[in-house]
C-alpha cells in the first residue's frame, strides 16, 4: 500500500489530481491546500510519497519538501509544477528530490511515476541526461 500526500493551493488542480488515483486500491491519497499546515500534520501522519505544488503562496513546495525531509529522511518527494519541469532539474541533485513532473503529464505517466517512486527508484525525464 502506497499513502500519498498531495499539497497544491488550487483546488480545481488538487482534486482533480486526487481522482487520477480513484481506481488504484493499491494508493491512498489524502490532500492539502494550505502548505503551512503539512509540516504539523506529517507529525502525526507520515506519508510514502508527497506530490507537491512548487509554486504555492506563503511556502513554496521546494522549501516545503526540505522541511519534509528534515523530519522524515525516508520521505520521497515529487515536485509537480505548471512551469518547464528543465527549470528544476537542478533540485534533483541539489535537495535530493526524487522526482519531477508537469502538471500537463499524462495520468499513465503520473501513476508509472509514483509507482516507481514507491519502489525506490528515482524518476528522471529523458531530457535530464
Amino acid at each position: 500500500m502506497i499513502t500519498m500526500l498531495i499539497v497544491d493551493d488550487h483546488p480545481i488542480v488538487l482534486e482533480g489530481t486526487k481522482n487520477l488515483f480513484q481506481e488504484n486500491e493499491d494508493i491512498i491519497i489524502d490532500t492539502e491546500s494550505d502548505a503551512t499546515c503539512v509540516i504539523q500534520r506529517i507529525k502525526n501522519k507520515p506519508y510514502d510519497i508527497y506530490l507537491i505544488d512548487i509554486n504555492m503562496p506563503l511556502e513554496n513546495g521546494i522549501n516545503l519538501a526540505r522541511n519534509i525531509k528534515a523530519i522524515q529522511s525516508n520521505a520521497s518527494v515529487i515536485l509537480y509544477t505548471g512551469d518547464d519541469i528543465t527549470d528544476y532539474y537542478p533540485l534533483i541533485l541539489e535537495r535530493k528530490i526524487e522526482g519531477i513532473l508537469a502538471k500537463t503529464a499524462s495520468k499513465e505517466q503520473i501513476l508509472r511515476t509514483v509507482r516507481a517512486i514507491a519502489n525506490g527508484e528515482i524518476v528522471l525525464p529523458k531530457n535530464f541526461l
